[in-house]
């Protein structure tokens, strides 16, 4: 990222070319950005009863729909293994579930805010409810008699568009449904699962039976974002990969 910033501003500097203000500010946000930056936010907080590290056994299942291989499975069962919690393959042995569906990994949306309000189990990208007008406020884009007029409006939009030639400021993010489940320690705890058939097109069946309850189980969505100028997707997968491994396994 440091060397295109080098040549963008060997290129201006050598043409004589002045900024914007737009140019100027995009310059700045490069300098502030050379960085990657990770953060994982979530729809809805999840709450566990305590339980010691070393008494707990996870089983671990993750589903991944991006058609990009992504390794967050491995990845969330080295985090558990190193904060000391057994990963085992039987939930019958698990004393906890971490499953997680992997919707999307990409640059990010407008619309993936909204998906990610509507939390667990809502469609991706149907959120968006239209799309958002935005302006770029790219004055390069602007005739130059509209910035000052001759010479001085077009040096000044050379400036502008070299600089938005080298610096793009990107986003990546990951969004994931996750359950988790607690095992409870109550033998005789069931609970009244409601249900209703039909046969034909005219016969509907309705009623109510009882089950023993195992599980209480918590749902919640995940977005996990990278943001660096000039990223691009391969530089940004594997920390957004372990950054969302690690978010997930902080529940337990």
């Amino acid at each position: 990222m440091r060397k295109h910033m080098r040549s963008a501003l060997f290129v201006l500097t050598a043409l004589g070319a002045p900024l914007s203000l737009t140019g100027c500010g995009k310059l700045v946000m490069a300098a502030k950005k050379s960085d990657i930056r990770i953060e994982t936010n979530i729809n809805e907080g999840v709450f566990l009863e305590p339980v010691g590290k070393a008494q707990m056994r996870a089983y671990v299942r993750v589903r991944n729909n991006t058609g990009q291989s992504l390794g967050v499975e491995q990845a969330l069962r080295a985090e558990l293994a190193a904060q000391g919690i057994r990963v085992v393959d039987d939930p019958k042995n698990a004393t906890h579930t971490l499953e997680a569906n992997i919707l999307k990994m990409g640059r990010y949306a407008e619309e993936d805010a909204a998906a990610l309000s509507l939390g667990y189990g809502a469609a991706i990208g149907a959120a968006a409810g239209g799309v958002l007008a935005a302006s770029s406020g790219n004055y390069s884009n602007v005739p130059s008699y509209a910035i000052g007029g001759g010479a001085i409006g077009a040096a000044v939009g050379l400036g502008s568009f070299l600089v938005d030639s080298f610096i793009d400021d990107v986003y990546y993010n990951i969004i994931a449904d996750v359950q988790i489940g607690e095992r409870i320690n109550a033998p005789g705890a069931k609970e009244s699962v409601a249900y209703t058939a039909q046969s034909g097109s005219s016969t509907t069946r309705s009623g109510m039976y009882h089950r023993q309850l195992e599980w209480t189980l918590h749902r919640t969505r995940m977005m996990t974002t990278a943001n660096q100028v000039n990223l691009k997707l391969e530089d940004a997968k594997e920390p957004l990969k372990q950054n969302l491994a690690k978010a997930i396994a902080g529940f337990l």
